[in-house]
Order: structure tokens, then C-alpha cells, then sequence
């Protein structure tokens, strides 16, 4: 799934964790699920890390692209 403004603060079944959820994302958001048998390789130069966040029962890692508008969730159970 990837859209832009697709989970913010007011968006159901989700909560922040350690990246606390905006009113509003001005960034495309793009999300990953997955398990451990899955792996996600990345250019680590271009994301930052900002935290977790939650969807009911998985926990997702959030990045931001240091070069666009860009978000990206992981489920943390994926492989990086």
C-alpha cells in the first residue's frame, strides 16, 4: 500500500510508539509487511530512522528519504 497522508494521528488502529504519529504527513507513505523470512536492503545513506509506530498487533520501523517526501514503514519482523 503506498499514498500519501495515509496514517496520521487520527487514522484508526494505529499508535505511535517512539515516532509519534502527526495530525497530518506531508510525505508519500509507502508500507512493507513482511516476516522474518523476508529481508529488506536498502542505500542506508538515504533514509533516517525516526522510531516505531504500531497497526493493531504489528509494530512497524519508520524511515524518512533524506532526498524527497518520502516515508517508509517496515514491519519489524522483516530482515534488514
Amino acid at each position: 500500500m503506498a499514498g500519501m497522508n495515509l496514517i496520521n494521528s487520527s487514522t484508526a488502529g494505529w499508535s505511535s510508539g517512539t515516532y509519534t504519529i502527526p495530525a497530518a504527513s506531508q510525505v508519500h507513505q509507502l508500507f512493507v509487511d513482511g516476516d522474518a523470512s523476508d529481508t529488506l536492503n536498502g542505500n542506508a545513506g538515504l533514509w533516517t530512522y525516526m522510531g516505531t509506530v504500531n497497526n493493531g498487533a504489528t509494530s512497524y520501523t519508520v524511515y524518512n528519504s533524506n532526498t524527497s517526501a518520502t516515508q517508509v514503514l517496515v514491519a519489524t519482523a522483516i530482515t534488514r
